[in-house]
């Protein structure tokens, strides 16, 4: 698995590594919220697995448990902490994080409860949730993220884009997107779809999504696979 390790302290950086590494892991590390930043806005590791510091250099680390998960929905946190009591625990889980290991801790069992969060690390069920490139749809809350930022869609544009990412590669004439859409039973501007979907296009190009939407004039809209 990919483990990213969230620890300050550099001595404890490298016995994580050494030890995670010996059990058949890739390992990437940050040592400040400024390097978890760069792994959020970046490509530089997919986590499957993160290891969190409680503190780092006595900034609260939890706080970046948002855009962490929103960034990597699918990840697994495990946070380690000094604090050692039911009322700490209980605020890092609602906070979004997966398991809670106190400090001083026994490497055998963080080893082995990284295994246990890597097992339930399981895919996206596609229905709920929707993912192509680097956009994920949230279809229960209807959340649209692109870059690992989220997308204000309206209504119209949310069911565009669903629409198109539910099977890449499929070409959506204008027709059958104004049945789909659209109530095809009432009056309806002969370009509403091409102005939904140029404001769709910029919404996403507006995040440097890396997402296209591909047309052809009097054949149809799709998103390759």
């Amino acid at each position: 698995m990919n483990i990213l390790i969230i620890e300050d302290e550099g001595e404890v950086r490298s016995f994580l590594i050494e030890a995670l590494k010996g059990d058949q892991h890739q390992t990437y590390e940050c040592a400040s919220i400024q390097d978890i930043e760069k792994v959020i806005n970046g490509n530089l590791f997919n986590p499957d697995v993160i290891l969190m510091d409680r503190l780092l250099l006595h900034i609260d680390s939890t706080l970046m448990i948002g855009k962490i998960k929103t960034k990597f929905p699918e990840c697994k946190i495990l946070v380690l902490s000094g604090i050692n009591s039911t009322e700490e625990k209980a605020k890092v889980l609602d906070l979004g994080a997966d398991d809670y290991v106190s400090k001083p801790f026994s490497l055998p069992e963080v080893l082995a409860r990284i295994r246990v969060l890597g097992r339930r690390a399981t895919p996206i069920n596609p229905q709920l949730q929707i993912k192509a490139g680097d956009i994920l749809i949230d279809v229960k809350s209807r959340i649209v993220t692109a870059a690992g930022k989220r997308l204000d869609l309206t209504h119209k544009e949310y069911l565009l884009l669903s629409t198109l990412l539910q099977e890449l590669g499929k070409v959506y004439s204008k027709t059958e997107l104004m049945s789909i859409i659209w109530d095809v039973n009432s009056a309806v501007e002969s370009n509403v779809v091409e102005v939904t979907m140029m404001n769709l296009r910029k919404k996403i190009e507006s995040v440097n999504s890396t997402l296209k939407i591909s047309s052809r004039r009097n054949v149809g809209y799709w998103v390759d696979a």
